[in-house]
Protein backbone atom coordinates (compact mmCIF):
# COMPACT_ATOMS: atom_id res chain seq x y z
CA UNK A 1 0.00 0.00 0.00
CA UNK A 2 1.23 3.74 -0.53
CA UNK A 3 -0.70 6.35 1.29
CA UNK A 4 -1.42 9.64 -0.47
CA UNK A 5 -0.01 13.22 1.14
CA UNK A 6 -2.95 13.04 4.00
CA UNK A 7 -2.43 10.02 5.39
CA UNK A 8 1.47 10.46 5.01
CA UNK A 9 0.81 12.97 7.52
CA UNK A 10 -0.64 11.12 9.95
CA UNK A 11 1.55 7.93 9.16
CA UNK A 12 4.68 9.75 10.03
CA UNK A 13 3.87 12.11 12.66
CA UNK A 14 2.42 7.91 14.10
CA UNK A 15 6.05 6.69 13.88
CA UNK A 16 7.83 9.65 14.92
CA UNK A 17 5.91 9.80 18.11
CA UNK A 18 6.32 5.91 18.70
CA UNK A 19 9.86 6.14 18.55
CA UNK A 20 9.78 8.68 21.28
CA UNK A 21 7.32 6.48 23.41
CA UNK A 22 9.61 3.51 23.09
CA UNK A 23 12.88 5.25 24.58
CA UNK A 24 13.69 5.04 28.07
CA UNK A 25 14.41 8.78 28.63
CA UNK A 26 12.23 11.56 26.92
CA UNK A 27 13.94 13.75 24.35
CA UNK A 28 11.74 14.83 21.89
CA UNK A 29 14.57 17.67 20.20
CA UNK A 30 16.95 15.10 19.54
CA UNK A 31 17.56 15.16 15.88
CA UNK A 32 17.02 11.68 14.08
CA UNK A 33 17.14 10.69 10.27
CA UNK A 34 13.96 11.06 8.82
CA UNK A 35 14.72 7.97 6.96
CA UNK A 36 14.44 5.61 9.81
CA UNK A 37 10.56 5.98 9.53
CA UNK A 38 9.80 6.21 6.17
CA UNK A 39 9.59 2.30 4.24
CA UNK A 40 10.29 3.24 0.32
CA UNK A 41 6.97 0.55 -0.25
CA UNK A 42 4.78 2.85 1.07
CA UNK A 43 5.33 6.43 1.17
CA UNK A 44 7.20 7.63 -1.80
CA UNK A 45 10.12 10.31 -1.41
CA UNK A 46 8.19 13.39 -2.68
CA UNK A 47 5.04 12.28 -0.65
CA UNK A 48 7.13 12.30 2.37
CA UNK A 49 8.92 15.80 1.76
CA UNK A 50 5.72 17.35 1.16
CA UNK A 51 3.95 15.72 4.80
CA UNK A 52 7.22 16.87 6.95
CA UNK A 53 6.80 20.19 5.29
CA UNK A 54 2.95 20.11 6.13
CA UNK A 55 4.11 18.35 9.56
CA UNK A 56 6.22 21.33 10.12
CA UNK A 57 4.20 24.44 9.02
CA UNK A 58 1.50 23.17 11.27
CA UNK A 59 4.16 23.05 14.05
CA UNK A 60 4.04 19.27 15.07
CA UNK A 61 7.51 18.61 14.11
CA UNK A 62 10.86 20.63 13.42
CA UNK A 63 12.40 19.30 9.88
CA UNK A 64 15.60 20.28 9.20
CA UNK A 65 15.77 19.93 5.29
CA UNK A 66 19.38 20.14 4.67
CA UNK A 67 20.42 17.58 6.98
CA UNK A 68 16.65 15.48 6.47
CA UNK A 69 16.15 15.12 10.49
CA UNK A 70 13.28 16.22 12.64
CA UNK A 71 12.33 17.40 16.13
CA UNK A 72 9.09 16.06 17.51
CA UNK A 73 7.45 19.31 19.27
CA UNK A 74 5.23 18.88 22.50
CA UNK A 75 2.46 19.59 20.20
CA UNK A 76 3.02 16.85 18.00
CA UNK A 77 2.95 15.02 21.09
CA UNK A 78 -0.21 16.38 22.06
CA UNK A 79 -2.01 16.04 18.49
CA UNK A 80 -1.04 12.13 18.50
CA UNK A 81 -2.25 11.72 21.94
CA UNK A 82 -5.94 13.44 21.32
CA UNK A 83 -5.88 11.42 18.33
CA UNK A 84 -4.85 7.81 19.92
CA UNK A 85 -7.95 8.76 22.67
CA UNK A 86 -10.85 9.06 19.16
CA UNK A 87 -11.48 5.18 18.06
CA UNK A 88 -12.47 6.50 14.60
CA UNK A 89 -9.44 8.93 13.78
CA UNK A 90 -7.22 7.88 11.21
CA UNK A 91 -3.91 7.42 13.60
CA UNK A 92 -5.70 5.55 16.22
CA UNK A 93 -6.72 3.06 13.00
CA UNK A 94 -3.32 2.71 12.20
CA UNK A 95 -1.79 2.54 16.03
CA UNK A 96 -4.68 -0.02 16.61
CA UNK A 97 -3.40 -2.27 13.43
CA UNK A 98 -7.01 -2.26 12.07
CA UNK A 99 -6.01 -0.04 8.91
CA UNK A 100 -5.56 -1.93 5.40
CA UNK A 101 -1.18 -1.71 5.86
CA UNK A 102 -1.21 -3.18 9.62
CA UNK A 103 2.81 -2.76 9.39
CA UNK A 104 2.31 0.89 9.85
CA UNK A 105 1.36 0.64 13.25
CA UNK A 106 4.08 -2.22 13.91
CA UNK A 107 7.18 -0.19 11.80
CA UNK A 108 8.57 1.42 14.65
CA UNK A 109 6.51 -0.19 17.73
CA UNK A 110 3.20 0.15 17.97
CA UNK A 111 2.38 2.76 20.75
CA UNK A 112 0.08 2.37 23.77
CA UNK A 113 -3.28 3.73 23.68
CA UNK A 114 -2.43 6.67 25.53
CA UNK A 115 0.98 7.47 27.40
CA UNK A 116 -0.60 10.43 29.20
CA UNK A 117 1.50 13.71 28.57
CA UNK A 118 -1.77 15.79 28.77
CA UNK A 119 -2.71 14.10 31.69
CA UNK A 120 0.36 14.20 33.25
CA UNK A 121 0.46 18.14 32.70
CA UNK A 122 -2.81 18.45 34.10
CA UNK A 123 -1.55 16.52 37.03
CA UNK A 124 1.54 18.71 37.54
CA UNK A 125 -1.03 21.92 37.37
CA UNK A 126 -3.18 20.97 39.80
CA UNK A 127 -0.34 19.60 41.71
CA UNK A 128 1.05 23.33 41.62
CA UNK A 129 -2.52 24.76 42.27
CA UNK A 130 -2.40 22.92 45.57
CA UNK A 131 0.87 23.75 46.58
CA UNK A 132 0.37 27.47 45.74
CA UNK A 133 -3.02 27.69 47.70
CA UNK A 134 -0.78 26.26 50.78
CA UNK A 135 2.34 28.76 50.08
CA UNK A 136 1.14 31.89 47.95
CA UNK A 137 0.09 32.19 44.17
CA UNK A 138 2.93 34.68 43.82
CA UNK A 139 5.75 32.00 44.54
CA UNK A 140 7.71 30.18 41.97
CA UNK A 141 8.33 26.35 42.71
CA UNK A 142 10.42 23.71 41.36
CA UNK A 143 8.08 21.88 39.25
CA UNK A 144 10.22 18.85 39.14
CA UNK A 145 9.98 18.42 42.83
CA UNK A 146 5.77 19.53 42.78
CA UNK A 147 5.85 16.17 40.67
CA UNK A 148 7.51 14.17 43.23
CA UNK A 149 5.82 15.29 46.19
CA UNK A 150 2.49 14.99 44.50
CA UNK A 151 3.57 11.23 43.81
CA UNK A 152 3.20 11.92 40.13
CA UNK A 153 4.63 9.24 38.01
CA UNK A 154 6.55 10.27 34.94
CA UNK A 155 9.69 9.13 32.58
CA UNK A 156 13.06 10.88 32.59
CA UNK A 157 12.12 14.53 30.52
CA UNK A 158 8.22 14.84 30.87
CA UNK A 159 8.74 17.35 33.37
CA UNK A 160 10.69 19.39 30.97
CA UNK A 161 7.60 18.65 28.19
CA UNK A 162 4.69 19.66 31.03
CA UNK A 163 6.49 22.84 31.73
CA UNK A 164 7.12 24.13 27.92
CA UNK A 165 3.57 23.44 27.53
CA UNK A 166 2.36 25.04 30.49
CA UNK A 167 4.28 28.15 29.21
CA UNK A 168 3.13 28.40 26.40
CA UNK A 169 -0.46 28.03 27.20
CA UNK A 170 -0.31 30.75 29.90
CA UNK A 171 -1.10 28.16 32.63
CA UNK A 172 2.26 29.41 34.71
CA UNK A 173 4.40 32.20 34.58
CA UNK A 174 8.14 33.59 35.19
CA UNK A 175 9.02 30.21 34.38
CA UNK A 176 12.46 29.29 33.18
CA UNK A 177 14.48 26.04 32.41
CA UNK A 178 18.55 25.07 32.78
CA UNK A 179 18.29 23.18 29.48
CA UNK A 180 16.21 20.55 28.00
CA UNK A 181 16.45 18.19 31.78
CA UNK A 182 13.32 17.95 34.10
CA UNK A 183 15.62 20.15 36.37
CA UNK A 184 15.48 23.87 37.16
CA UNK A 185 11.71 24.19 35.53
CA UNK A 186 10.90 26.54 38.08
CA UNK A 187 7.37 28.40 37.66
CA UNK A 188 3.90 30.00 39.28
CA UNK A 189 1.06 29.18 38.35
CA UNK A 190 -1.03 32.53 36.18
CA UNK A 191 -4.80 33.38 36.68
CA UNK A 192 -5.65 31.37 33.66
CA UNK A 193 -3.35 28.16 35.42
CA UNK A 194 -5.48 28.49 38.54
CA UNK A 195 -8.75 29.23 36.87
CA UNK A 196 -8.09 26.25 34.90
CA UNK A 197 -7.16 24.05 37.64
CA UNK A 198 -9.98 24.72 39.58
CA UNK A 199 -11.87 23.39 36.81
CA UNK A 200 -9.58 20.20 36.44
CA UNK A 201 -10.30 19.65 40.13
CA UNK A 202 -14.03 20.08 39.67
CA UNK A 203 -13.92 17.02 37.87
CA UNK A 204 -11.46 15.36 39.08
CA UNK A 205 -14.07 13.36 41.05
CA UNK A 206 -15.30 11.51 37.89
CA UNK A 207 -12.13 8.79 37.52
CA UNK A 208 -12.26 8.14 41.35
CA UNK A 209 -16.37 8.12 42.05
CA UNK A 210 -15.89 4.85 39.05
CA UNK A 211 -12.91 3.43 41.34
CA UNK A 212 -14.35 3.75 44.54
CA UNK A 213 -17.27 1.78 43.54
CA UNK A 214 -15.69 -1.00 41.86
CA UNK A 215 -15.16 -3.07 45.10
CA UNK A 216 -18.74 -1.49 46.83
CA UNK A 217 -20.59 -2.55 43.88
CA UNK A 218 -23.16 -4.40 46.22
CA UNK A 219 -23.02 -1.16 48.67
CA UNK A 220 -26.21 0.86 49.88
CA UNK A 221 -26.90 4.31 51.43
CA UNK A 222 -29.70 5.40 52.99
CA UNK A 223 -31.55 8.27 51.98
CA UNK A 224 -33.13 10.45 54.66
CA UNK A 225 -35.77 12.38 53.23
CA UNK A 226 -35.92 14.86 55.95
CA UNK A 227 -32.38 15.70 56.42
CA UNK A 228 -31.42 19.00 55.01
CA UNK A 229 -28.80 17.54 52.73
CA UNK A 230 -30.94 14.88 50.68
CA UNK A 231 -33.83 18.19 50.52
CA UNK A 232 -30.41 20.13 48.73
CA UNK A 233 -29.54 17.25 46.29
CA UNK A 234 -33.14 16.66 45.21
CA UNK A 235 -33.50 20.62 44.45
CA UNK A 236 -30.31 20.47 42.53
CA UNK A 237 -31.11 17.68 40.41
CA UNK A 238 -34.62 19.10 39.75
CA UNK A 239 -32.79 22.35 38.42
CA UNK A 240 -31.11 20.74 36.21
CA UNK A 241 -34.01 18.85 34.65
CA UNK A 242 -36.24 22.20 34.39
CA UNK A 243 -33.11 23.82 33.06
CA UNK A 244 -32.79 21.12 30.20
CA UNK A 245 -36.42 21.62 29.71
CA UNK A 246 -36.54 24.84 29.11
CA UNK A 247 -33.22 26.07 27.00
CA UNK A 248 -34.16 25.62 23.43
CA UNK A 249 -30.87 27.23 22.68
CA UNK A 250 -28.59 24.05 21.56
CA UNK A 251 -31.60 22.37 19.40
CA UNK A 252 -30.35 23.17 16.15
CA UNK A 253 -26.75 22.16 17.36
CA UNK A 254 -27.25 19.36 20.66
CA UNK A 255 -30.86 18.91 20.49
CA UNK A 256 -31.35 14.79 19.69
CA UNK A 257 -28.41 14.33 22.35
CA UNK A 258 -30.29 17.10 25.48
CA UNK A 259 -33.19 15.50 24.83
CA UNK A 260 -31.93 12.30 25.59
CA UNK A 261 -29.92 12.77 28.30
CA UNK A 262 -33.08 14.77 29.84
CA UNK A 263 -34.74 11.53 29.65
CA UNK A 264 -31.69 9.63 30.90
CA UNK A 265 -31.59 11.88 34.31
CA UNK A 266 -35.43 12.33 34.69
CA UNK A 267 -35.96 8.33 34.94
CA UNK A 268 -33.05 8.09 37.04
CA UNK A 269 -34.55 11.27 39.62
CA UNK A 270 -36.72 8.78 40.53
CA UNK A 271 -34.09 6.80 42.64
CA UNK A 272 -33.96 9.49 45.05
CA UNK A 273 -37.77 9.15 46.04
CA UNK A 274 -36.73 5.68 47.86
CA UNK A 275 -35.23 5.02 50.60
CA UNK A 276 -31.79 4.15 50.23
CA UNK A 277 -29.68 3.74 46.76
CA UNK A 278 -27.51 1.40 45.83
CA UNK A 279 -24.11 3.28 44.97
CA UNK A 280 -22.92 1.63 41.96
CA UNK A 281 -26.24 1.92 40.35
CA UNK A 282 -26.31 5.67 41.19
CA UNK A 283 -22.92 6.52 39.72
CA UNK A 284 -24.27 4.46 36.74
CA UNK A 285 -27.46 6.72 35.91
CA UNK A 286 -27.81 9.77 38.00
CA UNK A 287 -24.01 10.40 38.49
CA UNK A 288 -22.54 10.07 35.16
CA UNK A 289 -25.17 11.60 33.34
CA UNK A 290 -24.73 14.54 35.49
CA UNK A 291 -21.06 14.45 34.96
CA UNK A 292 -21.78 14.65 31.00
CA UNK A 293 -23.92 17.51 31.42
CA UNK A 294 -21.95 19.93 33.34
CA UNK A 295 -18.88 18.61 30.78
CA UNK A 296 -20.77 19.76 27.83
CA UNK A 297 -22.55 22.99 29.02
CA UNK A 298 -19.85 24.79 31.01
CA UNK A 299 -20.23 27.94 29.53
CA UNK A 300 -24.00 27.79 30.31
CA UNK A 301 -26.04 28.13 33.78
CA UNK A 302 -26.87 24.54 32.65
CA UNK A 303 -23.43 23.62 32.97
CA UNK A 304 -23.19 24.97 36.49
CA UNK A 305 -26.25 23.90 37.57
CA UNK A 306 -25.24 20.42 36.49
CA UNK A 307 -21.60 20.61 38.25
CA UNK A 308 -23.39 21.79 41.67
CA UNK A 309 -25.58 18.40 41.43
CA UNK A 310 -22.90 16.16 40.89
CA UNK A 311 -21.03 17.31 44.35
CA UNK A 312 -24.42 16.92 45.96
CA UNK A 313 -25.07 13.32 44.49
CA UNK A 314 -21.44 12.35 45.37
CA UNK A 315 -21.67 13.36 48.73
CA UNK A 316 -25.15 11.96 49.38
CA UNK A 317 -23.45 8.33 47.91
CA UNK A 318 -20.51 9.23 50.18
CA UNK A 319 -18.19 9.19 47.27
CA UNK A 320 -17.59 13.07 48.59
Amino acid sequence: MTYKLAEAFDVLLLRIYSHYTTTDAVDPFEETDVAHFVKEDDISPYVAKKALERLGSEGYVGWLEETDTYELSVSGILFVEEQLDDPTSFIATVANGSSADADASTSIGKPPKQTGLRRLCEQLLIALYRRAEKEGFGKVFDLKEIADSGGLTYRPGEIDLCARSLDDSGLVREAFSMGDTDEGNDAAISPDGVEEAQELIRFEPEDALLSSVAPASDRVVPLDHNSAPYQETVESVDKVIEELKKDQRFDNERGQERHVLLRVIEGSRRLLDDTRMNVEIGVKLLLEPLILVAKKYTQVLLGALAGKAVDLVSKLLGLG
